[in-house]
């Protein structure tokens, strides 16, 4: 797969130089055939190539200096010195340590590897992070000011999630930023029936926040407190002293991390390198209104169903869904079970008004601690709170007088999870 991005890449990239004679010089943004009026159709590269013309600042360099390996890249024994002389001509034109760079900076062997990597095979995966981050930049950029941390630390996510809410890990971490439960938990992060806070972006920004600037005050060291957050603190520690050293690149080469920590700073690292410069890489990462996340939010201190609230406003559940990943129910949750007692519903500033005029009209929702079940014949104490994901112990102690060996179909007994019943007029509407 690696070979054949390889060759389609500098196959699409001549036929750019062939197809559009308007290509700029190599450092400057190119205007695509679709932005020149004086073009005839029949001179338009076809979409496909467009396609590749658009991030092209990249291609020209590799037309302009490298033609001829791009003309034999079909040739095995070329593709790795193609790519190793373009990334190492582009390395040495990038200062390490930029002036609007706080985080500290390093360049070696293990950075470049990812840099080549982010450049070639993994060229697409980043290209989509790079796109992905401009809508979520304008929210977190702030928050890490406001917390005195680097606002580099943001490539973090990057690495964690790829600015992705809802990814989740088979070790049980999720969001953004991949918080573990008893660390989000920790750093005040709500996880229960209704939201899972890890995957709210301003809050787990400001958790995460927090707890890069307690390892930092740590280890005084932000590649050490980045590998903390990735490995745990303790780890790290014993790292340090059973290789009696003090530095991240000291246990890199050591046998005493895993091999997911050792990448990580280099990752992040390089990430960085090929983010502060876009351009310089070939990359050219504009806003994906499909990323867009709203910076506005507004204040819902009783519960309301979401499908509701998306009919009012005339836009699709699925997009509002989006906006807020963090709620599990499809409702607002009730205020005794969110952080200050009211939910902040992330809309844009264009809804804001016409949600608040549509709150009055919103239905008025009961909420229950526990839902109703009606015994089947055939089931077991034990599959009733597999269905519901209760303990049985709960489900005992709410009925003390069902007998587990002697369940009778028909009758209904409480299961302990909360209930959502829309009173519309006198009439009752159980919802979830």
């Amino acid at each position: 797969m690696y070979i054949l991005v390889l060759i389609i890449s500098a196959f699409a990239l001549i036929a750019c130089q062939m197809t559009s004679p308007h290509l700029e010089s190599p450092i400057e943004p190119t205007r695509t055939v679709a932005e020149n009026p004086v073009v005839s159709p029949e001179d338009q590269p076809p979409e496909w190539d467009l396609e590749y013309c658009q991030d092209s600042i990249y291609g020209q360099y590799i037309i302009e200096h490298h033609k001829p390996l791009a003309e034999n890249i079909r040739k095995k024994s070329k593709r790795r010195d193609f790519f190793g002389l373009v990334t190492r001509n582009k390395l040495s034109d990038v200062s390490l340590q930029s002036r609007h760079i706080s985080f500290p900076m390093t360049n070696n062997e293990k950075v470049e590897k990812w840099v080549r990597h982010f450049q070639s095979k993994g060229r697409i995966t980043f290209l989509k992070w790079l796109v992905k981050r401009e809508s979520f930049k304008d929210i977190i950029h702030p928050i890490l000011r406001e917390h005195g941390v680097p606002i580099e630390l943001e490539f973090m996510a990057m690495i964690e999630s790829g600015f992705n809410n809802r990814a989740y890990s088979r070790a049980r971490a999720t969001g953004t930023w991949q918080f573990m439960p008893l660390t989000a938990k920790r750093y005040g992060l709500k996880i229960n029936f209704w939201v899972d806070e890890r995957k709210n972006l301003e809050k787990a920004t400001h958790a995460a926040a927090r707890y890069l600037k307690d390892l930092y005050h740590i280890f005084d060291d932000w590649h050490l407190a980045i590998a903390a957050y990735n490995a745990g603190p303790g780890k790290i520690k014993r790292a340090l002293r059973r290789t009696k050293s003090n530095t991240f690149w000291d246990i890199a080469d050591s046998k005493y991390i895993r091999l997911e920590t050792k990448q990580y700073v280099p990752k992040i690292i390089a990430a960085l390198i090929l983010a502060s410069e876009p351009e310089k890489f070939g990359f050219q990462a504009i806003s994906d209104n499909r990323h867009y996340t709203p910076l506005s939010t507004v204040e819902v201190k009783s519960p309301v169903l979401m499908k509701e609230i998306s009919s009012y406003l005339g836009i699709p559940s699925k997009t509002l869904t989006y906006w807020n990943p963090d709620l599990k129910k499809g409702v607002t949750p009730p205020k005794s079970q969110i952080s200050g007692g009211y939910y902040r519903l992330r809309l844009p500033e264009s809804l804001v008004s016409k949600f608040e005029s549509s709150m009055p009209r919103f239905a008025k929702l009961e909420i229950k601690d526990f839902k109703l079940h009606k015994i089947k014949r055939g089931e077991t104490l034990g599959k009733i709170a597999r269905t519901y994901k209760v303990p049985v112990k709960k489900i005992l102690n709410i009925n003390p007088d069902i007998k587990p060996k002697r369940l009778r179909p028909g009758k209904s007994i409480a299961i302990p999870i909360p209930t959502v019943i829309r009173r519309i007029g006198s009439e009752n509407k159980r919802t979830t």
